[in-house]
């Protein structure tokens, strides 16, 4: 079994062998303690996620905190400390407060509403030196201390959140890794309630040509005919008194006849490491059905089997025909334990004809880099992105159809693989321009699905080996890309009439593009930039007059101006007196 260390260099590093002693991984630096104070003052504490959620493409780093539904909750600082990093972003953690300590740990408050008054002065100040409402800034110990408890914050529903809560984080200063906290001890509530266990998925397993094949074998039989190898999907949810919310749980073990091959403990992961949750689960399965099942089999590619201990690849390797039990148990972070069970059975003529036919493609190996071309495309996928070696297929420029009954339309695409196999480090895409000099600056490259399309790449190049011009993108999944042209501007959608008389503290305003997405926004109010606060899940920028450093009582003259990547603008004029 060889695991990979790095995508940029391969190195092989020999993990087990078929005589492996099983070891649980524990969490790393378990003994450090911390004492530190929830967060907030909304009783009784209740979450709405947890530590190590399989979210798509990442691990859940912190906790989500319930805040009654509604914004406004006040944050306290968990423990002493100062304020080392304050971030405000459309995306993401949206407001954000980073919180050094002393005792080397660093806790992070995410999606705030709005800051305490002192911090919230600084951010303002700092937004409008920089002439932008993102900013990433970086604090010194003596600008905000905080003590233990001291209100710094305000619960809100910033960036990319769901809904009102308070995400929160431990984080390992040094490393910069978030940590399990609650099983560490930091911080505790009330948990007796054991994991749920779905019914367990059986899959196939076979290698061609050193290229694992797998499919899904029907479970709903007493024994399960499997071949030689197969392995099993597990999909588990954990439950907590006082929530609804469907939580992660920390462990899954496998047996077989009782005896471990598998045991895989989510344990701390490194946000650098996040995306190697795309072998750990099965992918093919959450494409389809956006369902999460944790797979018993190691792919080579997997740099987390470090977090898990195996034998045999993680596969149910049966030598005879003889009955045998499967069993799963999955253990949430405070203990509690589930257990499920099948009968498997080996039954090799089964699955014979379909195991003896080589599938069609390319061989590409997991350790290599890896490039493709034909005429009109270049795929370069670098060593380590794929999990496992697969036979890359691909398909010309050819025409599908997309839309629904009412509207349909032909597009000219190219088939790259298929999204059902996932990339780690992502690939890099050339397109050939084969259209006028005219219209080059507006083409771009997009991954075309479901009928709606997503820019992956805006740029054109020449490349060295290959005559004309290319366009450029990274892609980060396999699938049907095309050529399009970005010739429209921006939308910028203003309900104020010109010269209104606005009585409100302020106004709204919400943008889009159909295709590049947009690259920047500027909102000016009597020839001065204003600070405009932008919500990217509702694609909406609201301008609070308050702060906009105007005269009061007077008419005023707004300029709003969009960009997209492609260099279409939108500008929209209003005149209005507040």
């Amino acid at each position: 079994m060889r695991q990979l260390l790095g995508t940029s260099a391969i190195v092989f590093s020999l993990l087990c062998s078929s005589a492996s002693v099983l070891n649980a991984q524990e969490s790393t630096d378990s003994s450090r303690s911390a004492d530190f104070s929830y967060p907030l003052d909304v009783q009784p504490m209740s979450l709405s996620g947890n530590y190590g959620e399989l979210r798509p493409n990442h691990y859940h780093g912190g906790v989500d905190f319930r805040i009654g539904g509604v914004v406004g909750a006040p944050v306290y600082a968990s423990d002493s400390g100062y304020v080392s990093r304050i971030s405000v972003s459309a995306s993401g953690y949206g407001n954000c407060l980073y919180l050094t300590h002393p005792n080397g740990f660093v806790t992070v408050y995410g999606h705030l509403n709005a800051f305490e008054k002192n911090i919230a002065q600084y951010v303002e100040q700092m937004q409008y030196e920089k002439e932008s409402f993102s900013v990433d800034l970086e604090c010194t110990p003596d600008q905000f201390p905080v003590k233990k408890k001291q209100r710094i914050a305000f619960a809100g529903n910033t960036g990319a959140s769901g809904g009102p809560h308070l995400h929160f984080e431990v984080r390992d200063a040094e490393t910069n890794v978030p940590l399990s906290f609650m099983e560490r001890g930091y911080i505790t509530i009330d948990d007796s309630t054991e994991p749920n266990i779905a019914p367990l998925r059986v899959y196939g397993w076979y290698s061609v040509e050193g290229v694992p094949q797998t499919f899904e074998i029907p479970a709903g039989q007493d024994v399960v005919q499997v071949p030689e190898h197969s392995y099993i999907g597990i999909n588990s949810i954990d439950h907590m008194e006082g929530s609804h919310s469907k939580f992660a749980v920390m462990r899954y073990k496998a047996y077989i006849d009782n005896e471990l091959f598998y045991d895989y403990s989510v344990g701390e992961v490194p946000f650098e490491q996040g995306r190697y949750i795309n072998s750990i689960i099965d992918y093919r399965t959450r494409v389809r059905k956006g369902v999460n099942f944790v797979k018993t089999w190691v792919e080579e590619g997997n740099a987390l089997s470090d977090h898990i201990s195996f034998t045999g690849d993680g596969l149910v390797t049966l030598s005879d025909s003889r009955v045998h039990t499967v069993t799963v148990e999955c253990t949430d972070w405070a203990g509690n334990t589930a257990s499920r069970s099948i009968k498997v059975q080996r039954n090799d003529a089964k699955y014979r004809s379909r195991m003896n036919t080589r599938p069609e493609g390319i061989y590409m190996n997991w350790a290599l880099d890896n490039i493709f071309e034909d005429g009109n495309l270049k795929l370069v996928i670098p060593a380590g992105s794929l999990y496992s070696s697969i036979f890359f297929k691909y398909l010309p420029e050819h025409n599908i159809t997309v839309g629904g009954k009412k509207e349909k339309k032909t597009i000219r695409v190219y088939g790259v693989h298929n999204n059902e196999t996932a990339l780690h480090s992502g690939a890099t895409l050339y397109i050939k321009y084969n259209g006028s000099e005219e219209n080059k600056s507006k083409a771009l490259i997009a991954l075309c699905s479901g009928g709606s399309f997503r820019c992956v790449g805006t740029e054109v190049v020449s490349l060295d080996s290959l005559s004309g011009d290319w366009l450029k993108g990274h892609i980060g999944s396999f699938g049907n890309y095309t050529v399009v042209y970005d010739t429209q501007a921006p939308n910028v959608n203003l309900k104020l009439a010109n010269g209104a008389a606005l009585k409100a503290a302020s106004f709204s305003f919400t943008m889009g593009d159909n295709l590049s997405g947009i690259k920047r926004y500027r909102v000016e109010i009597d020839g001065h930039w204003v600070l405009a606060q932008y919500d990217l899940k509702y694609a909406r920028v609201m301008v609070p007059l308050k702060s906009a450093r105007i005269k009061k009582g007077i008419m005023h003259e707004c300029i709003i101006t969009v960009e997209d990547n492609k260099g279409n603008v939108r500008t929209v004029t209003r005149k209005f007196r507040w």
